[in-house]
C-alpha cells in the first residue's frame, strides 16, 4: 500500500528495506481487518488488535518477573 510509506520512514527498520517493512505492515492489518467493514469497525478492530498485543506484552513481562523471583 503506498500510503503506508508515510508512517515507516522514521521507524527502526532494522535493515529491512521499505518495501518489506510495507509488505510486513500489510500482512498485519490484513489478518486483523475485513474488507466491508466501516471506517468505525476498521478503527475497532485495529483497537481490539493493539489491546491483544499490549496484553500479551504484559503478560510476557510477568513471566519475565516472575521467572527472575523464582531463580532466587
Amino acid at each position: 500500500m503506498q500510503w503506508a510509506k508515510c508512517f515507516t520512514f522514521q521507524d527502526f527498520n532494522a535493515r529491512i528495506s521499505s518495501t518489506q517493512c510495507i509488505e510486513l505492515i500489510n500482512i498485519v492489518i490484513h489478518k486483523y481487518v475485513i474488507s466491508h467493514l466501516s471506517l468505525i469497525g476498521f478503527f475497532n478492530r485495529i483497537q481490539a488488535m493493539l489491546a491483544s498485543e499490549l496484553q500479551r506484552a504484559e503478560y510476557r513481562d510477568y513471566l519475565e518477573i516472575y521467572l527472575t523471583i523464582l531463580d532466587h
